[in-house]
């Protein structure tokens, strides 16, 4: 078994979805996570604007296993357009 089927099969049994069941979730639920700084720059905001719109619920953000925090493109287009977030997850 190579490396990728392995990581898979892990995966798998982790969340106890078959592995076409997890492929197919996993496409399903993919968003599109970009940085803080790529986040000011599409905004042209602060940091502390970005950090209090997402504790304010208007964004949305997500936790790597690193640690490190990334925002939901989708959340940033959409304030682009005018369509703000209503406040609640």
């Amino acid at each position: 078994m190579d490396e990728v089927s392995s990581q898979l099969s892990a995966v798998s049994e982790w969340t106890g979805l078959n592995i076409n069941s997890f492929l197919i979730f996993s496409l399903m639920s993919y968003e599109e996570l970009i940085t803080p700084k790529e986040a000011r720059t599409i905004l042209k905001v602060s940091n502390k604007t970005l950090w209090l719109w997402y504790k304010k619920g208007l964004i949305r953000a997500a936790r790597l296993p690193s640690g490190k925090l990334r925002y939901y493109k989708s959340d940033i287009e959409k304030i682009l357009r005018g369509e703000r977030r209503n406040g609640s997850s």
